[in-house]
C-alpha cells in the first residue's frame, strides 16, 4: 500500500540508496542529498556535480559515481577519494559495496569490474564462454547491481530481461526471469531497470515503460506487484517499449530498509515514494 511521498529537491534524479539508520541517499544532476525518514534534507552537496549511482559502505562510507569514475565520501559529504577514470566509453550506472569487493556496473562498456576499497582492479565480469555466460545487453541507460541474502552477486541484465546471478568473485552461476507480456514476465525492450533484495531474501524489482514494480521470492518466482502507474503516479502514457529509442529516460531505481518497506525513485520527479505491504510486513 501507498505510504509518504518525499520531494528529493533535485531536477532529475539517477540513484538511490537506503542505509542502517533509514536515511535516503538520492543522487542526480545537482549531486547529492540525503533525507531522513520524513524527508527533511540532512545533507545536500551540490559540489560534486552529476552523479549517476550511490552505495552506502557497511563502514559508513559513501561509494557514488560520476559518469565514468567513483568517488568516496564521509559522511559529511566530503570527497576522502577519487579514483581513476574508466574511460571515454563509460557509463557507471550502479555501485554495490561489500565487506571485500566494490562493484561498479558501467552500462557503456556492457561489463561489471570488481575492486578492492582502495580502487584496485582486480576482476571483471563479462561474456565467458567457459561459464556459457553469453554477456550482458545493455541498450539504454539501466544496469543495477544487488547482494542476495546468500552473499552471491545479481546483476540486471535488461537486453535479455532476466537477472544474472554471479559468485563473489564474479563467475557466472544461474539467471531467472523472462521476456513476456505477462505480469509475471518482463516485456519490452530492455527490463528490469532496477534490483533490490528483501530481508527475507525476495527481490523487489522496477520496470520502465509500463512502470511497475513486483515483488519476486528469493528463487525468482513471482509473488505479486508492489505498484503500477496508477500509484506510482507517474507523469506519463504507460507503455511498453519495443525500442530502447522510446524509453531511454524515466526509469525507476528501488532500495529497501530493515523492515521492508519499499522506496520507489522517480527520476523523473526526482522523488521518492514509500510502500508497505498490507498489514505492515513486506
Amino acid at each position: 500500500m501507498p505510504g509518504p511521498v518525499l520531494a528529493s529537491g533535485l531536477s532529475q534524479a539517477h540513484g538511490l540508496d537506503i542505509d542502517e539508520e533509514g536515511l535516503i541517499y538520492v543522487v542526480g544532476q545537482e549531486g547529492l542529498v540525503v533525507l531522513n525518514g520524513q524527508g527533511a534534507v540532512t545533507l545536500k552537496q551540490s559540489s560534486l556535480g552529476p552523479l549517476h549511482a550511490v552505495d552506502v559502505a557497511p563502514d559508513g562510507r559513501l561509494f557514488v559515481a560520476t559518469t565514468d569514475h567513483v568517488k568516496i565520501l564521509d559522511r559529511e559529504g566530503q570527497v576522502t577519494a577519487n579514483w581513476d577514470s574508466l574511460g571515454d566509453k563509460a557509463l557507471i550506472t550502479s555501485i554495490l559495496v561489500t565487506d571485500e569487493t566494490v562493484y561498479v556496473a558501467d552500462a557503456g562498456r556492457r561489463q561489471v569490474l570488481l575492486y578492492d576499497h582502495e580502487g584496485m582492479l582486480t576482476g571483471s565480469v563479462s561474456r565467458d564462454e567457459e561459464t556459457y555466460f553469453e554477456g550482458f545487453v545493455v541498450p539504454s541507460p539501466y544496469f543495477d547491481l544487488a547482494l542476495g541474502r546468500d552473499d552471491l552477486l545479481r546483476v540486471v541484465n535488461p537486453g535479455r530481461l532476466r537477472i544474472d546471478t554471479f559468485t563473489p568473485d564474479g563467475t557466472y552461476e544461474f539467471s531467472w526471469g523472462e521476456a513476456s507480456n505477462k505480469i509475471e514476465g518482463f516485456c519490452g525492450c530492455c527490463n528490469p531497470t532496477a534490483l533490490a533484495v528483501l530481508p527475507d531474501g525476495g527481490f523487489i524489482t522496477a520496470e520502465k515503460g509500463l512502470m511497475r514494480v513486483k515483488h519476486y521470492n528469493s528463487d525468482g518466482g513471482f509473488v505479486g506487484v508492489v505498484a503500477g502507474p496508477r500509484e506510482l503516479e507517474v507523469n506519463m502514457q504507460p507503455k511498453v517499449c519495443k525500442t530502447p529509442e522510446e524509453c531511454q529516460a524515466d526509469g525507476l531505481d528501488v532500495a529497501i530498509d530493515g523492515t521492508g518497506r519499499v522506496f520507489v525513485l522517480d527520476t523523473r520527479q526526482a522523488t521518492v515514494r514509500i510502500f508497505v505491504a498490507k498489514g505492515g510486513q513486506s
